[in-house]
């Protein structure tokens, strides 16, 4: 087996920044260095949050010096091969990519003592799956991703955990949204778009999804800093938008590059 231990940054100050400052980040690649789907540029990996929690995650290793990172948040029910082809893409651009299992789903169901599912979720243990978020973070910090340049993006409720991270994370220059609800276990999303700045934001839904729209025009309103929003036809959720609408993926990239060179 291969590993590598990495010890997160100690400067953070707030208290899910100061928690992720103790946090030991344990890259396992089982059986001899299993890959993913291309052997050159990712690995599967598995990650230990700072609650002892483990995650499955895939890391996307873009060549070149510093790329800038993205990290991808799946919805709620799924797993992280939901934004498997995103991310290829994501690689081909030029981005260093970690998607997760949030704990609970997919491979992050087992843990010691006994299973976790997200069924059995309560509002707190949501927030605790912003730890996960963290261990994504510190991974592409310690894979070489421009700490400058660094985005991430959820689709259903993984947009509302990623809008809760981009408050708390200062490090994060803007988010991306698929489909994203106006409020699920806790998470208030116009009070979270407003408490987040002047950071952008791009949100992606279809027409034919009325909680999405209306989700949408909610956070156009209270958006502190510059939002850009598109809609496509049909009645998608997250990233099966980008399999109904092949140029949704082309207008993510558009935007990132964007972002990037307005940082």
């Amino acid at each position: 087996m291969c590993s590598i231990w990495a010890e997160a940054p100690r400067e953070k100050s707030r208290p899910l920044r100061a928690a992720a400052a103790l946090l030991l980040l344990a890259i396992a690649l089982g059986g001899g260095c299993g890959r993913s789907q291309d052997p050159e540029t990712s690995a599967n990996l598995t990650l230990k949050a700072l609650d002892g929690v483990t995650v499955a995650a895939t890391l996307w290793m873009a060549r070149g010096d510093h790329p800038p990172g993205l990290i991808l948040v799946h919805r709620r029910g799924a797993d992280r091969s939901r934004w498997s082809a995103f991310a290829a893409q994501a690689e081909q651009h030029g981005y260093r990519v970690a998607a997760v299992d949030l704990r609970g789903h997919g491979g992050s169901r087992e843990q010691p003592p006994g299973a976790l599912d997200y069924r059995n979720f309560e509002p707190g243990d949501w927030r605790d799956a912003l730890l996960d978020l963290e261990a994504a973070r510190v991974l592409l910090m310690e894979s070489g991703a421009d700490p400058d340049n660094l985005f991430i993006a959820g689709e259903g409720l993984g947009s509302l955990l990623a809008l809760q991270f981009v408050r708390d994370t200062p490090e994060l220059q803007g988010i991306v949204m698929l489909s994203p609800p106006l409020e699920e276990f806790g998470f208030d999303a116009t009070a979270l778009i407003a408490a987040a700045g002047d950071r952008p934001a791009l949100l992606l839904w279809t027409e034919g999804d009325a909680h999405a729209a209306r989700a949408a025009a909610a956070l156009q309103d209270r958006a502190a800093g510059f939002l850009e929003a598109h809609s496509y036809p049909g009645t998608a959720q997250g990233t099966d938008i980008f399999v109904a609408a092949p140029a949704a993926a082309g207008q993510v990239f558009v935007w990132l590059e964007q972002m990037r060179d307005a940082s």
